[in-house]
Order: structure tokens, then C-alpha cells, then sequence
């Protein structure tokens, strides 16, 4: 369940940045793609930034109950494979979070 509010926030943010990026990147796919980088732009809303923020974390965390699920129902190497994808998943989340603060600090808008 984790892993689909990740997706559809995720998704939300991305159809939010859309219009803000360059006319190249406007396609569905390439906004996904560049979304990392134009999110921390100050033009956009920090709506669009905290749905982005919480989707890293939502994401981090289905992965890690994916991986504890198969841990004890499904077989070891799912549950390596999804282990692994939660560690990346967290380090990618701290990166965000790291970013995420320094947009904070100097951000001039009220949350």
C-alpha cells in the first residue's frame, strides 16, 4: 500500500511540475525523469516539493515491508532483492531529505 501512495504521490508532483519545464521535457516520461532536478526550482509551490519529499519516504518504506514480508513468507532471494532495494531506496531518501532541508533554509515561503 506504501508503494502506490509513493507512486500517486510521486505522480501528483510530476503532472504539478509539468507546466514549469522547459517545452522538451513536457512528455509524461521526461518530466518523470526530470523531476529531480527542477523540483528544487524556488518557482515551485512547496506543495509540489512535499509531494515529492513524502513519495522518497513512502517509497522507502514499502520497500522495506516488502523486504520484511518476504523475510518471513516468500523466498530468501526476494527478500534479498527487496532488502537491497530498501537500502538504496533509504540512501536516495536521505539525499531528498538533505536537499530538502537546504530548499527549507533558504526558502523565503511560509509551509
Amino acid at each position: 500500500m506504501l508503494v502506490g501512495v509513493a507512486v500517486g504521490l510521486h505522480w501528483s508532483a510530476v503532472e504539478d511540475l509539468r507546466d514549469r519545464l522547459p517545452e522538451p521535457l513536457q512528455n509524461p516520461f521526461y518530466a518523470s525523469a526530470a523531476v529531480y532536478e527542477f523540483i528544487w526550482n524556488r518557482s515551485v509551490p512547496k506543495q509540489t516539493v512535499n509531494k515529492f519529499v513524502a513519495s522518497s519516504f513512502c517509497g522507502s518504506a514499502g520497500a522495506g515491508c516488502i523486504a520484511l514480508f518476504m523475510v518471513t513468507e516468500g523466498p530468501l532471494l526476494g527478500a534479498a532483492l527487496f532488502g537491497a532495494l530498501c537500502i538504496l531506496s533509504i540512501g536516495h531518501t536521505f539525499k531528498v531529505w538533505k536537499k530538502y532541508r537546504n530548499y527549507l533554509r533558504y526558502s523565503t515561503d511560509v509551509l
